[in-house]
């Protein structure tokens, strides 16, 4: 599959404000890239969730035909993410408009939203998102909200304690360090 560059994400969301209607969250690795973070690691999918409505399928495929237009595999859209902007009830409040046109709005995570979505399987990359995330967070004067960052980090530990995973916890260990 081909990464997802800077400006292959550009291309995508342009793309993508022709063909998608409805509000959308665009989440995950790509994020990054899109803000013009010139030094963020490529990525292979871009994640999007149907953001306060129920999409249909039809909805999710447009999606994929958007990537399909930009030579990027359909499996480059990946809906998974939308499981947990539902369970952590992540809503247009939490996000910050990244496009708009006509029947459509684009929508990325706000600053605490972004964390609380990579906390639940918080991998290497998702801690290396984590850190430029907060870099950019306080060099735009983003604030994170402290409280649900510190609820979510709580539940991640004490899961990292039940598996006996000492990489999660080493890596949520330099989150909250990077935190302050």
């Amino acid at each position: 599959m081909k990464s997802i560059s800077r400006a292959r994400a550009r291309r995508f969301i342009k793309e993508a404000l022709a063909r998608v209607r409805g509000d959308w969250l665009v989440f995950g690795g790509a994020v990054l890239p899109l803000l013009g973070d010139v030094g963020a690691r490529p990525t292979l999918d871009i994640d999007v969730a149907a953001l306060g409505w129920d999409a249909p399928q039809s909805a999710q495929l447009k999606w994929m035909e958007t990537a399909e237009a930009l030579d990027l595999a359909p499996e480059a859209i990946n809906a998974a993410g939308a499981y947990f902007v539902s369970k952590l009830k992540i809503s247009e409040a939490d996000c910050t408009l990244l496009a708009a046109a006509k029947g459509v709005r684009l929508f990325r995570p706000g600053a605490t939203a972004y964390l609380l979505l990579k906390l639940p399987r918080f991998s290497e990359s998702d801690l290396a998102d984590c850190q430029r995330w907060i870099k950019r967070c306080r060099k735009e004067g983003e604030v994170i909200a402290r409280g649900p960052v510190a609820r979510a980090l709580s539940r991640a530990r004490s899961r990292a304690r039940a598996k006996g995973d000492a990489g999660l916890l080493a890596r949520l260990k330099v989150l909250e360090e990077a935190l302050g």
